[in-house]
Formats: structure tokens, sequence, C-alpha cells
């Protein structure tokens, strides 16, 4: 699968750009469209001045492509003030904002002053109030949620499965997943339509019977590596964006619900 690059800039509103990048006459309101129809993220530098707010975010969203990518600076007053310092509340009310950009939410930026020293007790503090995902690709994602069977897995908010390895191809089973029933946290799998290692009859009842704390989401077309066949009519860039923005969404639900 090959990889996804963005490309974009550190903030978009320079009158500097006027006459360069920007039309003269370019009303300042209609920047960021501009912006977006050439470039395909942003990093948003305002939000280090001041907490974003729900119609700010919903402004943006109206202006840009659903393929466009916000990077957010988190605000100066957890990373400069407080210094990640009992700033919980903060973090919790800046995740729930941001989230209302959907699949166009991309990283979240903590610049730390150029004076902080390591300290990584207060880090491993911060963190414990952020929300964190585990997971990963085919046997690394089921030896994680083995891990989580065992004891729970310090920090971590929820699992996310990038092909489940149900069983060996050619030899259907459900045995792979019967530790999944002992693992306390929200789960999200994403399973191909053509990937051997899970034939979707089985899986679903597996995922069913997890109840509510699981989700499926079928990709289709998708093998197990996630590719697809080009008579789909989609390509493996797509595919790799379709699984991005679910599981950007799928996290952020996660924080929202952590509020």
């Amino acid at each position: 699968m090959s990889a996804r690059l963005w490309v974009g800039t550190s903030g978009y509103s320079f009158d500097e750009w006027k006459g360069n990048f920007y039309p003269e006459k370019l009303a300042a309101k209609d920047r960021l469209k501009f912006y977006a129809e050439r470039l395909e993220t942003v990093e948003i530098n305002n939000t280090f001045y001041r907490m974003p707010n729900e119609s700010l975010v919903q402004g943006w969203v109206d202006q840009v492509p659903e393929g466009f990518r916000f990077a957010i600076k988190s605000p100066q007053g957890i990373t400069h003030m407080r210094r990640l310092k009992e700033c919980t509340e903060s973090v919790t009310r800046l995740v729930g904002v941001i989230t209302g950009l959907g699949p166009r939410l991309g990283p979240l930026l903590y610049q730390l002053p150029p004076n902080f020293k390591k300290d990584l007790p207060r880090l491993q503090a911060f963190l414990a109030g952020v929300p964190l995902v585990a997971g990963g690709k085919s046997m690394g994602g089921r030896m994680t949620s083995r891990a989580a069977a065992v004891e729970p897995l310090e920090g971590v908010a929820g699992l996310v499965f990038l092909g489940f390895p149900l069983h060996p191809a050619g030899r259907p089973g459900v045995s792979r997943a019967e530790h999944l029933h002992q693992v306390d946290l929200p789960m999200l799998f994403l399973q191909g339509t053509r990937d051997t290692l899970a034939e979707l009859d089985l899986l679903r009842p597996v995922v069913e019977k997890l109840g509510p704390r699981a989700t499926l989401r079928i990709v289709e077309h998708a093998d197990h590596m996630f590719h697809v066949l080009k008579k789909s009519g989609r390509s493996d860039e797509q595919v790799l964006d379709e699984l991005t923005d679910t599981v950007a969404a799928w996290s952020g639900e996660l924080g929202s619900a952590r509020a």
C-alpha cells in the first residue's frame, strides 16, 4: 500500500501573500477557500492564542473539501502557561471542539516552549488525560488485544484492528477471537471484503457478541493488506484515506465520550 502525503503550510492568512499567492482583491474571509482549492492541508496557528469554539470550526469545515486536513496547534494555555500540568479539562474541551472537523481533522500539535526541560512524570500525567488508541495491522493488532485481555493497557482508551487475522487462509475458524470477550475496551475492526484471513460471515457474529463496545467497518473490494483491484474503481490511496478517516472519526468519538 502506498503512503499518503498531504502538502500545505503553517498558517494561511498572511497579508504578505497578497499579489503572490492570493489575488490582490481577495477578501480575508475567502482566503481559506482559495487556499484549499490549491493545497491539501494547513496548520492552524490561531488556536495557539485562543481556544477554538464550535462555530469557528464549522466555518472551517464549510470552506474546504472533505479530503482536506487541518493540523491544530494546542492553545498556549496548555503548553506554555500550565506547561502540561493540571490541564485535563482544557485538553478535553479542545478535543471535543475539534472533533467537529470530522474526517478533516489531522494531527493535534503540542508545541512546547524552548526552555521546557525533560520531565517524564509530568508528560505521563498529561498523557493520562489524552485519549490513546492502540492496536495494529493483522497480527500486531491481535497481539495487542491479547495483552489487553490479560491486564489493562495503561492509558489506552480503545483498540483498532487493521485486518484482524481471525483464522489462517483457507482454514476458517474463530478460536483466535476467543480472548476478545476479556477485553474491556472499545474496539474498531476494519476489514476488507476480500480478506482471506477473516471470512465476514464468521467475523460479523464475533463482533456482534462483543456488544456495543465493538464496531465493524467493512472496506469494499480490499484484501488483507487493503489492496484493491483496478476494476473496483478505487485506488489503494483512496482506501488508505478511508481507513484514516474512519479511525480519526472513531477516535474522536472516544475523546467526546470521555468529556
